[in-house]
This record gives structure tokens, C-alpha cells and sequence, in this order.
């Protein structure tokens, strides 16, 4: 969109590869801060490795995960200040989203990730992820603890 921007410095994440063959996203990470020459600034390292099961629960389907899309029980991501009025989705991934309440409790939440792009009034089109939680039970009761 024009002008020229210039990078000072970025992070990159890494975070845990799976459970199961499942992959995790969330807040255990490492993070490499690298800055405009190429050098590394910082190592953030977060990671938290013995999960045990809390709670069983059946995972809802991919058409129920749908379905609470379109009443609103799900978070949207997407970049830009535009207002998103149309979503095209191309792809729905199980996984789990990793999340923490303070620093001794860490919880992992079966989650669908639709990816797809959405559309503003224009017509200009971006990236779109909306989460949705996979399971039927509240956040008192989540699936993992680590």
C-alpha cells in the first residue's frame, strides 16, 4: 500500500510441535528476537512440557464448529482496521490452542482453525483465521493442564 517500510528488528516463534500428532499453538514458545543486521537480541524461552488429561469430552463436529460461527461463538483474526463482511473459507484444522491464567496454570483447549479470506466493502480481500472451541465444556473444566 505504498511508502517504504523498514524493519528494525522481528520475533520468531516457535512453538511446541504436537500432542499426539496434533499440532499445539498458543503461549509456549520460544521466541528468537533477530534485529536489523541479522543479529540475535533475545531468547524468550516458555515452554511447558507434562500435560495430564483433567476432563474426557466428546469433540463437536466440523458442521457444529460451523454453526457457531455463524451465531458469534468464536474469535476472528485478522490484520487490517477494515471491517470483514464476507468470509470465503478454504480450510478447517483441528488443534489444540494453549492458554495460561497465571504462571501455574496452563491450559490446552481443542480448538477448529478455519482459515479462508475476508472480504471488505471494497472488495479487498485478506487472510482470515477464526477459532473455534471443539468440545463442550466450559473453561472451568479444560481438556489439559501442564
Amino acid at each position: 500500500s505504498g511508502g517504504i517500510k523498514t524493519v528494525t528488528g522481528i520475533g520468531i516463534n516457535f512453538f511446541k510441535a504436537d500432542i499426539d500428532g496434533i499440532e499445539v499453538c498458543g503461549v509456549s514458545r520460544i521466541t528468537v528476537e533477530v534485529d536489523s543486521s541479522g543479529n540475535v537480541t533475545d531468547v524468550v524461552y516458555n515452554i511447558r512440557r507434562n500435560y495430564k488429561s483433567k476432563v474426557k469430552a466428546a469433540i463437536i463436529s466440523v458442521e457444529e464448529a460451523f454453526q457457531k460461527i455463524k451465531s458469534g461463538e468464536c474469535m476472528v483474526h485478522y490484520v487490517s482496521d477494515n471491517s470483514i463482511i464476507d468470509v470465503k473459507i478454504d480450510d478447517v484444522t483441528f488443534l489444540y490452542w494453549e492458554q495460561s491464567r497465571n504462571s501455574d496454570n496452563l491450559m490446552i483447549q481443542p480448538i477448529y482453525a478455519f482459515t479462508g479470506l475476508g472480504y471488505d466493502r471494497n472488495g479487498e480481500s485478506e487472510k482470515v483465521v477464526i477459532l473455534v472451541q471443539a468440545n463442550r465444556i466450559n473453561s472451568d473444566q479444560y481438556a489439559f493442564f501442564g
